[in-house]
């Protein structure tokens, strides 16, 4: 007879998703966090990997948190999941929040490589559990087009985070706050518009949970003088509280200029949100400072997911700007 937690999900992690595979246990009862991967090194760096008790893992359900997000810790995980259907296991789930190399996905030419179509690849030689093929969730795939990178023995589910800027921006209205929404480039456009909607805008291609807003804001790239700049055609009105989106920042240069464009035009509040914080080289830091010389336009909010696991540290060092929202929530919902 088996007890009630064998009947639950298995969730095992990699290290850095500790704290991910911890929240996502306390969202629901029907998983259980095992730590039971001892993720240790040989003398010469490689990986030194061991699972305890391996023999409990037959039959179950097992969800695997993985982050691909540094080549450095790419290999041992990898490792870890290729081996997990050979001892067994029903159905594995490999939970992979941000999906590394999604902007180098295509060759514009000759001598590029697209290194996304090369970690498509690996994931595709997972083994087939005894119920079958192994499903991978990425939240907000940089490209819709990089889920056929996967061949058919996995399954790619494309889920998206975008019902965690809904909640805030609920919040933000129950306060009698006017929203508008912008977009600081084609690409965010093209992924997120379909996710809100305005009294005068229709709702036939809006995703089924799509959020109302008073405003939707589209920001053009424009190059002058050799430089990208960002330029707003439509209105902007002082009493809106304006969230810019976007599922990656990097740098940060691009949604910066779509925000000083729209102090520029009159626009007091600003807040972002953005999915996969990746800010190499601590370039969250350029946000702490005001968006322009009115020392009274500030950033607002600065929210970001924990897809990647420094989006904690962040928020930690930063301060009141840099809000965490745990994916935990969504994912939890999924089965």
């Amino acid at each position: 007879m088996l007890s009630e937690a064998d009947k639950k999900i298995w969730i095992l992690s990699h290290y850095t998703q500790f704290s991910l595979a911890k929240k996502i246990e306390s969202k629901t009862d029907k998983v259980i966090f095992k730590d039971i991967i001892k993720w240790g090194k040989f003398e010469n760096n490689y990986p030194n990997l061991f699972i305890n008790n391996i023999r409990e893992l037959i039959g179950k359900d097992v969800i695997f948190i993985a982050s691909l997000h540094k080549p450095a810790i790419m290999f041992e995980q990898l490792s870890v999941i290729n081996v997990l259907p050979r001892h067994l296991i029903n159905s594995l789930t490999l939970l992979l929040p941000f999906f590394p190399c999604g902007t180098m996905e295509k060759i514009e030419k000759e001598g590029q490589i697209a290194t996304a179509k090369t970690v498509a690849n690996l994931l595709t030689n997972i083994p087939i559990t005894r119920t079958g093929p192994a499903q991978i969730i990425i939240y907000d795939i940089h490209s819709l087009q990089q889920q056929f990178y996967f061949g058919d023995t996995v399954i790619p589910r494309l889920e998206s985070c975008i019902p965690l800027l809904h909640e805030q921006i609920n919040l933000l209205k129950a306060n009698n706050e006017k929203i508008a929404i912008v977009f600081p480039d084609d690409g965010a456009s093209k992924r997120f518009h379909r996710f809100f909607y305005t009294s005068y805008r229709q709702l036939a291609n809006c995703a089924d949970n799509a959020q109302e807003v008073d405003d939707i804001i589209f920001c053009a790239k424009i190059r002058y003088e050799g430089r990208l700049m960002n330029s707003i055609s439509q209105e902007i009105f002082p009493e809106y509280h304006y969230i810019l989106v976007d599922d990656v920042v990097n740098t940060g240069n691009t949604i910066l200029e779509s925000a000083r464009i729209c102090c520029e035009k009159g626009a007091l509040n600003i807040s972002m949100f953005s999915i996969h914080a990746v800010f190499p080289q601590d370039s969250w830091k350029k946000f702490l400072n005001p968006l322009s010389t009115n020392s009274a336009i500030k950033l607002k909010n600065f929210w970001i997911t924990d897809s990647i696991p420094h989006a904690n540290d962040i928020c930690q060092q930063a301060g009141e700007i840099f809000k965490l929202i745990s994916i935990s929530s969504i994912f939890s919902t999924l089965f």
